[in-house]
């Protein structure tokens, strides 16, 4: 079991309340709630945060090492901004910063579309995992993939048959 806190969402029916990556522009808040996380649970906790709110309030580095000094058991980084939410590309130097910053483990998230993407994030950075969402969803196989590109195995590519029947086991779901 494990509580994972997610600082990371860019939706402002989210960060209208003041939840999500809206806590990126009050870390002593976010530093209060996190130990009172900590304080009042017998199981680890994590954190997924994004690198600021923008460009002009970058804050990945403080946000890391407050999670870290707040116990977190691990951190979450996807590293664009909260205006930038989904567009451009993920700076995952930003992720290879917090690797260098924190002792806790560091997962880098975001434009991990391929397995072979999530193996050189995990070699240029450091990082002790990948996060994957939206390519999940495209590709249900990546997980598979990425095991047997890391075992230096043959990749299995899916076939028509395969995709369908997939699709049919999902709807009698």
């Amino acid at each position: 079991d494990v509580i994972d806190i997610n600082c990371g969402c860019p939706s402002p029916k989210v960060t209208g309340g003041g939840h999500g990556s809206a806590l990126l522009k009050d870390l002593p808040k976010m530093q209060q709630m996190l130990k009172a996380v900590y304080a009042a649970i017998n199981i680890p906790f994590t954190l997924k945060f994004r690198a600021g709110w923008d460009e002009q309030s970058l804050n990945y580095i403080d946000t890391a090492k407050i999670a870290e000094d707040a116990g977190c058991a691990a951190i979450t980084l996807h590293p664009r901004t909260k205006v930038q939410g989904y567009s451009g590309d993920a700076d995952w130097s930003r992720v290879a910063e917090v690797v260098q910053a924190v002792s806790i483990p560091v997962i880098g998230s975001g434009d991990v579309r391929t397995p072979a993407d999530a193996l050189a994030r995990l070699e240029q950075t450091g990082v002790a995992a990948v996060m994957i969402g939206r390519a999940a969803m495209a590709n249900p196989w990546i997980f598979r993939q990425i095991a047997q590109l890391r075992a230096g195995e043959p990749m299995f590519v899916p076939t028509p048959s395969d995709k369908r029947d997939l699709l049919v086991r999902y709807v009698d779901m």
